[in-house]
């Protein structure tokens, strides 16, 4: 009879990935081959398919186990119907100073990732959620997880109740979640498509968002700013976000004072898309404290 030979704190998921594939993250959070210290080397397309599912797992287990987040399946209220995971920290609803939204983009990211194929080639710190998550709870704020890319059972194809677009999904956050936070201040890291489910946020719930949400910071974001948005939606734009893109320019140097997208864009620190906010993050905490005093620091760049 098989056992689980896990240790009770243990991330599971670490041993199958060194069991399976050959695998760890060291204490520095690159993944190297366990025997030879190497890096990750491709093999095929299912290999790395397989690989980025367990490594999204592990990182999952990692923001329960080491981080005390809770994985929530929603919508809560459909008995028996397709589910998919949200994580929220377990002060959600009782801190009422600062609160923390995580929005991933499109594509194979899951909930902690913020680009699959950083974490597997580079490191978890410049990849995933973690570091962020880190961060906001020596802070003090409450965190919430978005899952934006899960609109229907991976294996039915049965569309998930209020969460099947994108838009529903943003939707049934800020509603069943967001609103119940008694936070002072909201706070939003939202990369690629991210910046697509945040401008759903502010265009469904604007009186809300508009009064609690005190800064946004972008990475390499793809929204564009509605043309039907107010002039009250557009200055609220430029005062309480930036987008830090791919350049070739220093982390935090201005590439342009307006960009499409509404707000000031500055430099990443990385020409690519997909790093954009592991090597901005060093910026982001402190850009959140500024405004929180009144003041956005990269208007005047």
């Amino acid at each position: 009879m098989e056992t689980d030979q896990t240790i009770p704190g243990q991330n599971k998921h670490a041993v199958t990935l060194q069991e399976k594939f050959g695998y760890l993250y060291d204490e520095n959070g690159f993944l190297k081959n366990s025997e030879t210290g190497e890096g990750f080397q491709f093999v095929d397309q299912k290999h790395y398919e397989e690989l980025g599912d367990l490594v999204t797992n592990y990182i999952q287990e990692e923001m329960k186990l080491t981080y005390g987040l809770q994985e929530v399946w929603i919508p809560k209220d459909f008995e028996g119907s397709p589910k998919s995971n949200i994580f929220i920290s377990q002060d959600w609803e009782q801190n009422t100073s600062k609160a923390l939204l995580l929005i991933q983009g499109a594509g194979a990211v899951r909930p902690g990732i913020w680009a699959r194929s950083v974490v597997i080639n580079e490191s978890l710190e410049t990849g995933s959620m973690l570091p962020a998550i880190k961060e906001a709870q020596n802070q003090g704020y409450s965190l919430l997880v978005f899952n934006p890319n899960v609109h229907r059972d991976p294996e039915t194809k049965e569309p998930i109740p209020l969460n099947d677009t994108l838009s529903a999904h943003s939707n049934y956050m800020w509603s069943t979640f967001v609103s119940k936070s008694p936070a002072q201040e909201i706070f939003i890291i939202a990369h690629s498509c991210g910046g697509v489910s945040t401008m759903e946020l502010m265009k469904l719930h604007w009186e809300d968002f508009s009064q609690r949400v005190k800064g946004i910071a972008f990475t390499d974001s793809v929204h564009s700013v509605d043309p039907r948005f107010t002039k009250e939606q557009k200055d609220f734009l430029m005062e309480k976000s930036v987008d830090w893109v791919a350049s070739e320019k220093q982390r935090d140097e201005l590439v342009m004072k307006k960009g499409y997208n509404g707000c000031v864009n500055v430099s990443s620190g990385h020409t690519r898309h997909e790093y954009t906010t592991g090597y901005a993050f060093p910026s982001i905490f402190p850009f959140f404290s500024r405004l929180s005093e009144g003041s956005n620091p990269y208007h005047n760049i």
